[in-house]
């Protein structure tokens, strides 16, 4: 309606114009008002057509409309008659850029022999007429850009498995062209935007050549070359038009593929504008609803190069993927409102971008806050039917690690949305742990779960003190909400198992030498410029041959295990601890005064003394000896202080093991 009325208002301000230029203003024949009043019509009937992208070059036209006619000489009549034509020829053009380019320069040439030759006294005018123009040309051009590009996304989105018919923002492509343009344009920014993310991400993880996402058109059956990520340049916005490719298997049978020896031809897919050599590959459908909506395909230049891991890492993200398409048919079938459509973009947007599971936990809450004012939130874990409150915005954080079979929780232990309301009016009252648990009485709790298999479940548990009602749109907020945090939660641990593989000991679960070391660098520099002391620690395990030998390797691994565990209990989280190879461990103390870092190490040494291991029917004694160095006091260099601390392990076995040793110079 607002375009409507913008359109008849300056309908009305142009036929204003042309009646009072042509009766009272051009001294002009008939034949020439008549031609004009043509060229007038065809120029409006353009504008009513071409609204989208011509308004801009109206703002342009309107004042020189009205100021030209009055020019002496007639000549605002020439400018009048050449900007309408000007205008009608542009859109005959469609605006393409050389042939713009061409006939601009004709229309200058045009205008600049009319006025050097009959109006020589309006210079002036013509060069700010030209100047004006130019900027009109520019910024239509960038109109005609945006629409250009939204058009494309427009045919894009349709086939994300429909989505433009079930969203209520691409009901019609005039809406997204003319009324609504903005607010669609973000929709599918949106997706987009987390796509792109997505892929990135991926590619960094699985360090290869290329990350794409191929969309599928179910109606015309063939795949499309939606975005990717790559050190190639791809042909991005492709069809593939050869249907014998193994892609359009992997969309017609629901088939993962993956393939370290690949000897097909890769330039039949079109992915690549030059050639390039592909040897391992990764192909996986994208779910959503049961059908294939599309390919996440990867691939790299090297044999070999995908382990089992990768493969479980790309269906990870090609699950993401799938949520994030069923992101608009969510908003559809909950009737949500623009409120709950931020809230929505907002967590999709923030989810597909973080590894941190804290952060995504915190994501989560603050989207739920907007829509549920809950009283306290509790994110709680079972492994072995074992309660942990992991996060809580309460003030309570101690829980006993069993809950009571009468509690909300123990109802609430099912991989779906629960939840329940009017629990003050009960006779027998619902705690959500235990009686006792020190929360009290609430009216209303619901359940969200965030990760869910077989050893570990994790919920998000929220309480309220006010009844609730929840109707079948925050039903299906909620359940939207849940699956897209079950796949980030997966994420991140699967991402953090990846990244503890690269930085800590597969056998004690502690960290490594190799993190120790750039770890230790920074350590350092940071004690340096604050003008604090560390001291690092060598331990050493006496006999550990010993325990090899006579109870076996599997007993020894045992020992190590049982060594790395009480040195993490031992030191702060401020400090460092790492198996330095072999039966040797290294532990960096840091911010103790002089006088207590000796005596840290004599406690771990004694603990570990007095923690026998339980073998069979036996308890087998470890001890162990430890040297140390200190830092600023016996070296600056980070080679130095592990050298001396070395020489001080030495020495302590030298005298007899089972004893702490400071370095000596």
């Amino acid at each position: 309606m607002k375009n409507l009325n913008l359109t008849l208002f300056i309908f009305i301000l142009f036929i204003t114009s042309l009646i009072g230029n042509v009766v009272f203003n051009f001294n002009v024949s008939l034949i020439y008002q008549l031609t004009l009043t043509i060229i007038f019509l065809i120029f409006l009937s353009l504008y009513f057509i071409r609204f989208f992208f011509y308004l801009n070059h109206l703002i342009f036209l309107i004042p020189i409309t009205f100021v030209v006619p009055f020019l002496e000489n007639n000549f605002g009549w020439f400018l009048y008659f050449v900007i309408l034509s000007f205008s009608i020829v542009l859109q005959i053009l469609d605006y393409d850029r050389k042939k713009v380019l061409f006939y601009f320069v004709l229309f200058v040439i045009f205008l600049w022999i009319r006025t050097l030759f009959y109006n020589q006294d309006k210079i002036v005018f013509s060069i700010f007429l030209t100047i004006l123009t130019s900027i009109s040309l520019i910024l239509t051009g960038k109109e005609k850009s945006k629409k250009k590009s939204l058009e494309e996304r427009f045919e894009n989105i349709r086939s994300k498995n429909k989505i433009i018919e079930v969203s209520p923002f691409m009901l019609e492509k005039e809406k997204i062209l003319n009324d609504y343009s903005e607010r669609n344009r973000m929709i599918v920014n949106i997706i987009d935007e987390a796509i792109i993310s997505l892929l990135s991400t991926l590619r960094t993880l699985l360090n290869c050549k290329s990350v794409i996402f191929f969309l599928y058109n179910k109606d015309n059956d063939y795949l499309f070359i939606e975005a990717g990520i790559s050190s190639e340049e791809i042909n991005l916005k492709k069809t593939l038009s050869n249907r014998g490719n193994f892609l359009y298997s992997v969309v017609r049978d629901h088939k993962s593929i993956k393939d370290n020896l690949f000897i097909g031809d890769i330039s039949k897919l079109s992915l690549y504008r030059n050639d390039t050599v592909v040897r391992s590959i990764i192909s996986l459908p994208v779910i959503k609803s049961g059908e294939c909506v599309g390919v996440l395909y990867v691939d790299d230049g090297n044999e070999e190069k995908f382990t089992d891991k990768d493969m479980e890492t790309t269906k990870l993200f090609s699950d993401q993927i799938g949520m994030i398409l069923n992101f608009a048919e969510y908003a559809q079938q909950a009737k949500t409102e623009a409120t709950v459509i931020s809230i929505l973009n907002d967590i999709t947007h923030k989810l597909s971008k973080t590894f941190d599971f804290e952060e995504i936990i915190r994501t989560v809450t603050e989207s739920l806050k907007m829509v549920i004012n809950y009283t306290n939130y509790f994110l709680v874990s079972f492994q072995k039917d074992n309660l942990k409150v992991l996060m809580t915005d309460s003030t309570i954080k101690n829980f006993s690690e069993k809950i009571s079979e009468k509690s909300f929780l123990f109802f609430a232990l099912k991989d779906k949305v629960y939840y329940k309301t009017n629990l003050k009016d009960r006779e027998i009252p619902m705690y959500l742990f235990y009686k006792g648990d020190g929360i009290g009485l609430f009216d209303a709790a619901i359940s969200i779960p965030i990760f869910f298999d077989d050893e570990k479940k994790i919920f998000l548990i929220m309480i309220l003190k006010e009844k609730i009602l929840l109707d079948p749109a925050k039903i299906f907020l909620l359940n939207f909400i849940s699956d897209i945090s079950k796949t980030a939660s997966e994420k991140s641990f699967l991402y953090q198992r990846t990244k503890d593989l690269a930085i800590k000991d597969g056998l004690t679960g502690i960290y490594n030498h190799r993190f120790f070391q750039d770890e230790l660098s920074k350590i350092l520099l940071n004690a340096q410029r604050s003008e604090k002391k560390v001291s690092l620690g060598l331990l050493d395990i006496d006999h550990f041959k010993k325990f090899n030998d006579t109870y076996g390797h599997q007993i020894g691994d045992q020992v190590l295990k049982h060594i790395a565990g009480i040195l993490n209990e031992s030191v702060r989280k401020t400090d460092l601890v790492a198996r330095y190879g072999g039966e040797e461990f290294v532990i960096v103390l840091t911010n103790i005064k002089d006088d207590s870092f000796e005596n840290v190490f004599e406690n771990i040494r004694r603990k570990i003394e007095e923690k026998k291991i339980k073998v069979k029917e036996e308890e087998l004694k470890v001890t162990v000896s430890i040297g140390f160095s200190l830092f600023p006091d016996d070296t600056k260099e980070k080679n130095l202080l592990i050298n001396y601390a070395d020489s001080a392990l030495y020495k302590a076995k030298e005298f007899g093991r089972n004893r702490v040793v400071r370095y000596q110079k």
